[in-house]
């Protein structure tokens, strides 16, 4: 019984490791990269030029950022 647990403490411990090290490889974006992309959102989705993303236009940003997330990871 103290095998059993100690394996599924092990693969457990394991696992959880991965996906650690996975999250610290993603880097932080600073302060200018955040803008810069904002920027460049703004300008690619805000159709009628006020400036901001109304709700149809925040709707085709995250639809066009989910489908580029699934391409990533299918890769």
């Amino acid at each position: 019984m103290k095998k059993i647990l100690f394996a599924s403490a092990l693969c457990a411990a394991i696992l959880t490791g991965g996906f650690v090290a996975k999250a610290a490889e993603k880097k932080e974006r600073t302060p200018e990269e955040k803008a810069a992309f904002e920027k460049k959102m703004l300008e690619k989705y805000d159709k009628n030029g006020d400036g901001k993303l109304d709700d149809e236009e925040k709707a085709a940003m995250k639809k066009d950022l989910e489908a580029k997330k699934k391409k990533k990871k299918a890769e």
